[in-house]
């Protein structure tokens, strides 16, 4: 078939709706005016529903060590039919850490539906789980839910005989459909089984055995049993470790699906009898869109069984629910869907002391050869017990695959979405390139705002220009900047002088979103915040509709970092009790120290007179001398300047020779404060911190204070590179033995892979995946 044939009517097709749904999104704010409210909303669904994105994502390995390159490929597949067509452009790939925080991003082009890359996993990091997310920006209207997110595990451990992959700590339960219910068959299945010592098995309260575990490697396990309405039940393993399942419902529904089949889910529900004359519906839901929906009669029996046809649901997990009149939720089970369009196979065609060859080969369901690249990765394989996790069967392949799904342990593929609907509107546009968002300054911290500014971009072999205006509070975006690596940008305006043409910028980016939109909690948002840079701010969606200029964006507001004397013996005043002077529109003396809580001028202007409110007794402290002051202590609050003890005195002296416009700050500590401690008992009525302008910033000013630096597309290594690159030592003990985003098989469906850095006897494990543009997917796993 040829793709461009159908590839260029789609697009046509989805740019026809984007266009008249984007009068609604982000670039459409003229178009709003002229709209019901309506028929905005029905545009916006639509746009959601045609081109909601969905990024799958493949690593070379789940497994690292800090200093590592961690390789991978990723597709953008786009509409109800998951086609490899992203309206996108770009591709943000994070890591984070266990706790969902942000340890490093890149941004990656995507070109016609893909994108692959690497990154090194940082030298500080801790062993532990971490997390690799992708997303687009497009995809922030759905949600973090709908992102790609891949759990791997950074570790110390030196060599690949010792490393495992991640296996869960706690022993989890998750009985299939959600809960036991009394009287009717339960799947128990289980993760955390590295706890259990020896063979497993579930007991009732009397301690009589009900059933055995079946372990599938190291960390999973089933059960199959029937509670009773009283019975607790534990897992017990050979060391009499006990851990108690989850309590027994009177009534409910149970719903088992085996999904080992190609062309359908079978699916088995059973009802209790009290409710088996209420209605209930059997519904397949994946994304937010209902693609299956049954009314369920049990007649006068208590179970039935249902074939759901796969044909026609996308990719990905479809969440089966048992809902009844008034949609109560009565249980749920997901199931995978992975219509495999083509078939992978892999055969070993040599093996010698050189190392082994491969012969990939690629056909359709009718065996016709299939012309595609395909993303492959080869690894050493551990055998540990953990053959069972990967079988050179393709219907055991489905099986492990689907109890990974039951157990939430296919994270690359999202289980359950925490909304049913899609979002009502659109904040975020599609990302045809790099976006810059920032706030103007000119050298002396003035706020530009309306003005024109223009951005010069050097890179290695090329000079970008592009002009913004900022709006009422100084903000710009510049959009759609195709930059490869790390480039300097220059910032000006229009002005007479130099000086005056340069700007100052403060550059924002968006918040880091939670892992789950499940966990998002006002504590989290403000812990990203401040992870981020001081002079870097953060972009935050619940306020998107406050900056139109922005398109839907919201920026925070950011303090200017002034060039100022810094604190004399690391002592600031506290906050409240600190006045800065503006250089262009000075305050009298009188009026900065009027700006200090606790602080009561009188007098002359320039020689005020100061009483202080008592920090312990509220009494008003007067110039006036008081018991217990030693002889050599002046009246009054101690004044000090640039760190220079000045006097105690009720007054602020002109004679000390400094001005208004000398002064950058006053700082005030306050009487009994233990920083006054440094000054004995001639701090005891409070210090005054005076601290005067730099001289030197007058005449000089730095144009570095108009250019910052900007990273654009990440220039990733290749794999050949970066193993060449290696040390012997960490290359022979290395797990990644191969990697190729981009294999492309001939006419004929084959490709020959050659590994010449393993031995014969060495046990690997080679995964390939290919999407094609139409659609069309192929994947497969399999053990040498």
């Amino acid at each position: 078939m040829d793709v461009s044939k159908l590839f260029f009517p789609l697009i046509y097709l989805f740019a026809t709706v984007l266009l008249s749904a984007q009068t609604g999104g982000p670039n459409g704010e003229l178009g709003k005016r002229n709209q019901s409210p309506l028929l905005l909303q029905s545009m916006q669904k639509d746009s959601l529903y045609l081109w909601q994105e969905k990024v799958s994502l493949q690593l070379n390995d789940l497994v690292v060590q800090p200093k590592d390159h961690l390789f991978f490929k990723a597709y953008v597949l786009t509409g109800p039919k998951q086609l490899r067509v992203s309206a996108s452009n770009v591709l943000k790939v994070e890591l984070l850490d266990g706790a969902g925080k942000l340890v490093k991003h890149q941004y990656h082009k995507v070109t016609a539906g893909e994108t692959a890359g690497s990154f090194e996993v940082p030298k500080q990091v801790k062993p532990g789980t971490y997390y690799v997310r992708a997303y687009t920006k497009w995809m922030l209207n759905y949600g973090p839910d709908k992102f790609a997110l891949q759990p791997i595990e950074v570790t110390r451990t030196s060599t690949a005989a010792n490393a495992k992959p991640y296996v869960q700590n706690e022993l989890e339960f998750f009985p299939e459909g959600g809960a036991l219910i009394s009287g009717l068959t339960a799947k128990m299945a289980m993760t955390g089984l590295s706890r259990i010592q020896g063979q497993a098995k579930i007991i009732d309260q009397n301690g009589i055995e009900v059933a055995n575990v079946t372990r599938y490697g190291e960390d999973f396990g089933t059960a199959i049993f029937v509670p009773n309405r009283d019975g607790q039940y534990a897992v017990v393993d050979a060391t009499s470790q006990s851990f108690p399942l989850p309590e027994v419902q009177a009534i409910g529904y149970s719903l088992m699906s085996n999904n080992i089949g190609d062309d359908d889910s079978h699916v088995r529900i059973e009802v209790s009898p009290e409710l088996r004359n209420e209605k209930i519906y059997l519904k397949g839901i994946s994304n937010g869109i209902t693609y299956f929906e049954k009314e369920i009669e049990f007649g006068t029996g208590l179970g039935i069984e249902v074939e759901i046809p796969k044909k026609g649901i996308p990719n990905g997990i479809l969440e089966l629910r048992l809902v009844d009149d008034f949609d109560q939720l009565w249980a749920t089970r997901p199931v995978l869907i992975e219509n495999n369009d083509f078939v992978i196979d892999m055969e070993a065609i040599e093996t010698s002391a050189a190392g082994k060859a491969f012969k990939i080969k690629v056909t359709d369901n009718e065996g016709l050869p299939v012309e595609t690249r395909l993303s492959l990765g080869v690894n050493a394989f551990e055998n540990e017990g953990n053959d069972a996790m990967f079988s050179n069967n393709l219907r055991s392949d489905k099986f492990i695959k689907d109890l990974k799904v039951l157990t939430k342990g296919f994270l690359n593929e999202k289980v359950i979405a925490t909304n049913d609907e899609l979002p009502s509107e659109i904040y975020y546009d599609f990302q045809e390139g790099l976006e810059f968002y920032g706030q103007a300054y000119d050298l002396n911290n003035k706020l530009l705002s309306n003005t024109k500014i223009q951005l010069l971009v050097a890179t290695e072999g090329d000079a970008i220009a592009k002009e913004a205006i900022t709006d009422d509070s100084g903000m710009f975006k510049i959009s759609n900047l195709q930059i490869e690596g790390e480039a300097d940008i220059v910032f000006r305006t229009v002005a007479e002088e130099t000086r005056g043409k340069m700007v100052k910028v403060i550059p924002f980016e968006f918040e880091v979103p939670p892992i789950s939109e499940s966990n998002t909690s006002k504590e989290q948002r403000l812990n990203a915040r401040k992870r981020a840079n001081y002079d870097r701010h953060v972009l935050n969606k619940e306020e998107a509709k406050r900056l139109i200029p922005l398109e839907g964006v919201t920026l925070k507001e950011e303090k200017i970092q002034k060039r100022s004397m810094p604190a004399v013996y690391g002592i600031k005043g506290r906050q409240g009790r600190v006045v800065v002077q503006d250089p262009k529109r000075p305050r009298l003396i009188s009026e900065l120290l009027l700006g200090i809580p606790g602080v009561i001028v009188s007098g002359d202007v320039n020689n005020p007179n100061v009483q202080l409110l008592s920090g312990s007794a509220g009494r008003i402290g007067s110039g006036s001398n008081s018991a217990g002051f030693s002889t050599l202590d002046q009246s009054g609050p101690l004044w000090v300047i640039d760190g220079f003890t000045i006097e105690n005195s009720p007054f602020f002296s002109s004679g000390w020779g400094i001005t208004a416009n000398d002064i950058d700050r006053i700082e005030y500590i306050a009487p009994y404060n233990s920083d006054t401690s440094m000054w004995g008992t001639r701090g005891r009525w409070g210090v005054f911190l005076v601290y005067t302008r730099n001289g030197s910033e007058i005449d000089y000013w730095n144009r570095k204070q108009a250019q910052l630096t900007f990273q654009g597309y990440h220039n990733s290594i290749d794999f050949d590179t970066y193993r060449n690159e290696l040390p012997n030592r960490k290359k022979e003990n290395s797990r990644v033995l191969y990697w190729n985003p981009s294999l492309s098989t001939d006419e004929n469906g084959e490709a020959i892979v050659r590994l010449n850095n393993v031995n014969a006897t060495d046990k690997i494990k080679i995964e390939a995946t290919a999407i094609r543009q139409d659609g069309k997917l192929g994947k497969r796993t399999k053990i040498f």
